[in-house]
């Protein structure tokens, strides 16, 4: 759902002043398995319309973030899946410095969809086309001790509902402690609690202790490390992550490896997750922008496992400042659907062509760079 961390500092935070980011995306798209179905696939040709608004605001102690879209579409051969909302993403936030030292922030979410798979993309799974929504806010707290440590505080509450009847509340905990080592080397030792509560009546608690390590090789290569115990309801396992990154003028490589635990919109229970992700992106001249993502994706709980292989490819060029069109190709294959114990196949094939007209204003727009893909995150989409 995200193009980048780099997108979302540059149009929802800039540097200084105000930016507000009129947009609307106009796709074309092909959808080998509109039901996610393991059994008879059903294809079908979308038109989506995607109109929203990004604003962004930066001054001396202040940063606020807004961003909200839709998606309307029109399916070809099943008219009746016709809707002027599939899709509605919300984003709200500020951060605040209090002093110096303390900085104080508060933000809330919102995702509705026909897609319960985007409330979780962490897992890339394939889930059965049913609505779904994501509720969240989040409060956090930031305190310098000195130049080199610091400490940070957050607190997550979520609501996830399928309209399957399945609602789960997800509340997490996080303390941080941050020190810089070296210029190059940084470390964090963190704890976490996560509470689930789920409508069928069992409530799981899990918590988690881990030591971060990053590293700078150099400028443009950097190393990430985090492992630790998790415990979750008196079963123990390790968490782990792990990834390598190397970015440079025209090209950014990153291999990422996760091992660690999540929940499904729809579904009961905690489920261990495995993933080996890389992403590959090359910018030939300023106006192109080309990634290619594979991923391999594994969750399971007690005899249930499902297995996801995926790989986007998606290229984007910039015919005129405020004017892009971009191709993208998604193909996602998985063995197992969770929740039935069925070791089915699902594949599934989007191909989507799109044209968008992006258009930064106001007077932070001056610190913004000359050339780069002004479109809010939440505006990029697979399927």
């Amino acid at each position: 759902m995200a193009q980048g961390e780099s997108v979302q500092s540059a149009v929802l935070s800039p540097k200084s002043g105000l930016v507000v980011t009129p947009y609307v995306s106009l796709e074309t798209l092909y959808d080998s398995n509109i039901f996610i179905s393991p059994g008879q696939r059903e294809s079908d040709s979308i038109q989506r319309l995607s109109p929203g608004i990004g604003i962004g605001y930066r001054s001396d102690r202040s940063t606020f973030k807004f961003l909200y879209t839709f998606d309307s579409e029109r399916y070809s051969r099943h008219p009746d899946l016709n809707t002027w909302q599939a899709r509605q993403t919300g984003l709200i936030g500020d951060t605040y410095a209090f002093t110096e030292r303390f900085t104080g922030g508060l933000s809330g979410y919102y995702l509705e969809t026909y897609y319960p798979g985007e409330l979780a993309p962490v897992s890339s799974l394939q889930l059965t086309r049913t609505r779904a929504t994501r509720i969240s806010i989040r409060p956090t707290a930031r305190y310098q001790v000195n130049p080199r440590l610091y400490t940070s505080f957050f607190y997550d509450r979520a609501r996830e509902h399928v309209d399957n009847g399945l609602t789960s509340y997800i509340s997490t905990g996080s303390a941080a402690m941050t020190y810089d080592l070296t210029h190059r080397d940084q470390l964090t030792f963190r704890y976490q609690t996560y509470w689930f509560d789920f409508s069928t009546g069992t409530s799981p608690i899990s918590r988690v202790f881990t030591l971060g390590w990053e590293h700078h090789f150099s400028r443009k290569t950097a190393l990430f490390l985090v492992v630790g115990p998790r415990d979750t309801d008196g079963r123990t396992v390790a968490d782990v992550s792990a990834a390598i990154s190397h970015v440079t003028q025209r090209t950014s490589q990153t291999f990422g490896y996760t091992r660690s635990q999540t929940t499904l919109a729809g579904q009961t229970g905690v489920y261990d997750t495995y993933s080996w992700v890389a992403s590959f992106g090359f910018h030939p001249a300023p106006r192109w922008n080309i990634n290619l993502e594979p991923a391999y994706y594994r969750l399971s709980q007690g005899s249930q496992e499902a297995r996801s292989y995926s790989l986007g490819l998606s290229g984007r060029y910039w015919f005129a400042r405020d004017w892009s069109l971009a191709l993208s190709y998604n193909y996602n294959r998985q063995r197992g659907v969770l929740g039935t114990g069925n070791d089915a196949l699902i594949l599934r094939n989007v191909i989507a062509l799109s044209l968008t007209w992006a258009l930064p204003t106001g007077p932070g727009h001056a610190s913004l760079p000359a050339r780069q893909s002004y479109l809010p995150p939440a505006l990029e989409k697979h399927g």
